[in-house]
């Protein structure tokens, strides 16, 4: 998997951070996807663990410390 910009994700301007995702080559699947980071899993992302929220506008990978963001409006 390629690597992502995740502070072009953070910085995006867009009201749905699904699209943002879909936009940079993502493959979102229930607001789910493979994370940014593999090499940051212990036998890379092999389930996607990458997660976005709507709501908040929020993306959070649930094993990396460090993947994460908010729209900051």
């Amino acid at each position: 998997m390629a690597m992502y910009d995740i502070e072009a994700v953070k910085q995006a301007d867009v009201n749905n951070i699904v699209k943002v995702a879909k936009d940079i080559g993502l493959d979102v699947k229930n607001n789910c996807a493979r994370c940014f980071c593999p090499q940051n899993h212990q036998h890379g992302d092999r389930t996607p663990s990458l997660s976005f929220d709507q709501h908040s506008h929020s993306f959070r990978c649930w094993v990396c410390q460090d993947v994460h963001g908010a729209d900051s409006s």
